[in-house]
C-alpha cells in the first residue's frame, strides 16, 4: 500500500472515499474512473476488479493498525512507574495526521462490509474488538498484582473501553463525529472505572524517582 503512486494511488483515495460515502455495492468502477477522470476500461490496468480495490482497503486499515498497536512489553514496564490512567491512555492509537482521512474511511468500509464479509468481520473483531483486551486484561492484572489499583474483571472494563473506542471510530466519518479533545475525554471518564488505592499513585511517582 505505501507504495502505491501516481494514478493507483489516486484511484484507492477516490474508490475509498466513495465507498465509504456511498456503500461499496453503490459504487461502480466506471463511476471511481471517471471521478478519477480515467477511461473506464483504463483502471482494470491498476486494479483487476472491485473486490480487488475493497481487499486492497481492508489491508490498508489492518496493515497500518498493526504498525501503530503501541509495544506492550513497554506498557507492562510503565505499571511500574506510571499513574494507572496513564498507562490506559498510552493503549490509544492515534492516527498521524497524514493518514487521519484514509484510515478513517478504510475502517468504516471494513465495518460496513463485516456482517457479510467474513474478511472483513475478521479484521473488525482483531483490531477494534480484541485489541483493547490483549492490552487491558494483562495490565490491569499487573496492577492489581502489584496493589495499584481496586480489584475488577479486567474483561468486564475490556468489553467497555472497545466498545466506546469502536463507535468513535465509526462515528469519526459521519456528520456526527467526535472531535480528538471530546474523545481523549470520554477515554479519561471510562479510564475513572480503575480506581487507584490510596497512596498508589505516590508509590508510582517515588519507583519513577528511584530508577
Amino acid at each position: 500500500m505505501e507504495n502505491m503512486t501516481g494514478t493507483k494511488k489516486r484511484i484507492f483515495e477516490v474508490a475509498a472515499d466513495m465507498f465509504a460515502k456511498d456503500s461499496y455495492h453503490a459504487v461502480s468502477m466506471r463511476q471511481i474512473a471517471n471521478a478519477v477522470n480515467i477511461k473506464a476500461s483504463s483502471i482494470y490496468n491498476h486494479f483487476e476488479s472491485k473486490e480487488a480495490l475493497l481487499l486492497t482497503i481492508y489491508e490498508y486499515f489492518d496493515s497500518h493498525m498493526r504498525m501503530l498497536k503501541p509495544d506492550l512489553s513497554k506498557l507492562m514496564e510503565m505499571v511500574e512507574t506510571h499513574h494507572p490512567h496513564d498507562v490506559l491512555r498510552a493503549t490509544n492509537i492515534i492516527y498521524p495526521g497524514e493518514i487521519v482521512q484514509t484510515m478513517s474511511r478504510a475502517m468504516l468500509i471494513t465495518a460496513s462490509q463485516a456482517s457479510s464479509d467474513p474478511r472483513a468481520e475478521a479484521i473488525i473483531y482483531r483490531n477494534m474488538i480484541e485489541m483493547p483486551g490483549t492490552y487491558d486484561v494483562p495490565i490491569l492484572n499487573k496492577m492489581m498484582a502489584l496493589d495499584k489499583i481496586e480489584p475488577l474483571d479486567p474483561h468486564d472494563f475490556s468489553l467497555i473501553h472497545s466498545g466506546y473506542c469502536y463507535s468513535a471510530a465509526v462515528r469519526f466519518y459521519s456528520n456526527r463525529s467526535i472531535d480528538n479533545p471530546r474523545y481523549l475525554a470520554g477515554l479519561d471518564m471510562i479510564f475513572t472505572i480503575v480506581r487507584v488505592k490510596e497512596g498508589g499513585a505516590r508509590r508510582c511517582e517515588k519507583v519513577a524517582k528511584n530508577t
